[in-house]
C-alpha cells in the first residue's frame, strides 16, 4: 500500500493494469496526517484531515466519544480516527516517537485503532528511543500490560528512490508478513484484523503457533540470511551485542521470560499474565557495530 499524506492513492490510476502482475496485490490507503499521523489501510474514496474536521463540525462524524477537552492532541486525534473509521480503515499509529510524537499514556486513551507501527525505517524516528520518548517497544508494553488489546506494524516509510544510503528512507527495510486464505485485499485485511500477521526488520519466520498452552516459533534462517545479503531489512545498530539467532518471550510490562540461543523455540506455559509475544532476533557484526534485525509477532492473550 502506498499512503501519501491526506491523499487517497489509487493503484488503479497509477499502474499499467495489462503489465499487472496477477499476484501483486495493492491496497488502497491515506495517512491521515496532524499532529499524530495514522495509515487508514484498505480505504474506497479521498479524505483528509480537513474533510474529516469539516464532517465533524457539520455534525456527521459518528463513532468512539472523544476525550474530555475535544481541543487537545487526543480529542483531534479521535475525531480523526473516528473519520478513517467512518470511511472503512483499518487503523494503525503511526511512528509514536516522530517529532513532538505521542506517549503511551496517550494512546492508552485512544480508542478505534489496530496496531501501533512498532518498526519504522526512516532514519528520523528514533524507534529506540531519544531525550524525548521512550522506545516504541516499550510504548506497545505499556498498552498491552494496561488492558489495550493492540496489534504493531512494520513499514518503510519510503521516501527516497535515487538516494541509497543508511541516511534516507528507502524500501525494503521493514514489514509484515501476513498469513491470509486468499491472495486479495479482502484477504489481506481479514488476516491483519485478525493479528495474523508478524512485524519484521529482517528475520523471517517458517514457523509460528500459539495455542494448546503451548508458543512453537522457528525462524527461517536460510530467507534471513538472504534478505541480509540483498541489502533487506533495518538492524539495529549498537555498540555492544552478542551474534546469532536468539528468540525470546516477552509478557507483562515487557519483562523477559524466556529466552534461548538459535532459531527454534518451543515454550509451555499454564496461564498467561495478560499477554505473551515472541520477539525473534539475528544479531550480526559489522564495521559499524552490532546489528540486531527483529520479528515480532503479535500478542497472545
Amino acid at each position: 500500500s502506498i499512503t501519501d499524506h491526506n491523499i487517497t492513492t489509487m493503484p488503479a490510476e497509477h499502474l499499467n493494469m495489462e503489465k499487472f502482475r496477477k499476484d501483486f496485490i495493492m491496497i488502497i490507503g491515506n495517512e491521515i496526517t496532524s499532529s499524530v499521523h495514522f495509515t487508514a489501510l484498505g480505504v474506497k474514496n479521498n479524505f483528509s484531515v480537513k474533510s474529516i474536521v469539516k464532517d465533524f463540525e457539520a455534525g456527521n462524524l459518528k463513532g468512539y466519544d472523544l476525550p474530555e477537552p475535544d481541543s487537545t492532541k487526543l480529542g483531534h486525534s479521535q475525531i480523526l480516527i473516528n473519520g478513517m473509521l467512518n470511511e472503512g480503515a483499518l487503523v494503525f499509529i503511526n511512528h509514536p516517537n516522530f517529532s513532538t510524537g505521542i506517549s503511551a499514556e496517550e494512546m492508552l486513551k485512544l480508542k478505534g485503532a489496530i496496531a501501533i507501527e512498532l518498526s519504522n525505517a526512516h532514519p528520523s524516528v528514533n524507534n529506540y528511543g531519544n531525550d524525548s520518548h521512550i522506545p516504541v517497544e516499550e510504548k506497545w508494553d505499556f498498552l498491552l500490560s494496561n488492558g489495550m488489546k493492540i496489534f504493531a506494524v512494520g513499514s518503510d516509510d519510503e521516501h527516497h528512490m535515487k538516494r541509497w544510503e543508511a541516511s534516507a528512507a528507502n524500501p525494503g527495510r521493514s514489514w509484515i508478513m501476513v498469513e491470509a486464505e486468499e491472495l486479495n485485499e479482502e484477504g489481506i485485511l481479514k488476516a491483519i484484523t485478525n493479528g495474523k500477521f508478524y512485524a519484521s526488520t529482517g528475520v523471517e519466520l517458517s514457523k509460528y503457533q500459539a495455542g494448546d498452552n503451548k508458543i512453537v516459533l522457528e525462524i527461517d534462517k536460510r530467507k534471513t540470511l538472504r534478505n541480509l545479503r540483498k541489502n533487506l531489512g533495518n538492524g539495529h545498530i549498537s555498540d555492544e551485542g552478542i551474534e546469532g539467532f536468539k528468540i525470546e518471550v516477552i509478557g507483562d510490562g515487557g519483562k523477559v521470560l524466556f529466552s534461548v540461543a538459535g532459531t527454534k523455540l518451543e515454550y509451555k506455559f499454564k496461564k498467561i499474565n495478560k499477554y505473551l509475544r515472541i520477539r525473534a532476533s539475528l544479531c550480526v557484526k559489522d564495521e559499524n557495530g552490532y546489528k540486531t534485525y527483529n520479528a515480532w509477532t503479535q500478542p497472545t492473550y
